[in-house]
């Protein structure tokens, strides 16, 4: 009877320390935005989108770790859409590397890892003057995910092993996955940086980063980012 009550009691316990370690994950969220952005975004008409920096996982129990570039591929291309839409939604004219032949969209063809660094205002220049706009968004994207029977199986031997040592050894589930998005956008004529913001999603269930699940997360990475 005391082992039945354990178990019970084990199992919220373990439920709600991993939840715990999700949203912890994914708090502090960064946002900059520089302090003339009102006066300097009235100035941006056109906006060259450079080919999303995406990457996704699998992740098993145990710490095995499988890239998806299947799923890796399709995720660049409907962010890619997604983003030029929310910019188009706020007045821009909007260019992208889906553009195929011209030479603006090979100068945004890029696979593009941001680096915080004022050397690369040179590169964010020169990059924008190839696409002949006013303006380069810069989009990375982190995804990882489990399948639901790895999570079950990790949850179950983990919650026996609770049971079976009355609660002397407690060992927390890995997160079943989650999504992490960053979006600069830099002034062509400077290089600088006039707005960025990191976004992320800690899901309940593995995620499979369709394009519901896509939308949702920019337009929360796209919430703040007003205009008059």
């Amino acid at each position: 009877m005391q082992t039945h009550l354990l178990r019970f009691g084990l199992q919220p316990a373990l439920l709600g320390a991993t939840l715990l370690l999700i949203f912890s994950a994914c708090a502090g969220p960064k946002f900059t935005q520089h302090s003339d952005f009102d006066a300097r975004i009235e100035l941006i008409k056109t906006v060259g989108v450079v080919r999303p920096n995406v990457n996704v996982i699998r992740k098993k129990w145990g710490g095995v770790r499988e890239l998806l570039p299947k799923e890796a591929a399709r995720v660049e291309n409907e962010l890619t859409v997604l983003v030029a839409n929310e910019l188009t939604r706020r007045g821009f004219e909007v260019k992208t590397s889906q553009t195929g032949g011209t030479p603006e969209s090979q100068a945004l063809n890029d696979i593009y890892v941001y680096v915080r660094d004022r050397a690369d205002r040179a590169k964010h220049r020169q990059m924008a003057q190839g696409a002949k706009t006013d303006a380069i968004v810069f989009v990375s994207f982190q995804g990882s995910t489990r399948s639901g029977s790895d999570v079950a199986g990790e949850v179950a031997v983990k919650t026996l092993v609770a049971i079976l040592t009355l609660g002397l050894v407690m060992q927390f589930a890995e997160p079943p996955g989650g999504a992490l998005i960053t979006m600069a956008f830099i002034e062509g004529t400077t290089g600088e940086v006039l707005w960025e913001r990191q976004a992320g999603t800690a899901p309940m269930f593995p995620p499979d980063f369709s394009q519901k699940e896509l939308a949702e997360l920019v337009e929360d990475l796209f919430a703040p980012f007003k205009r008059k």
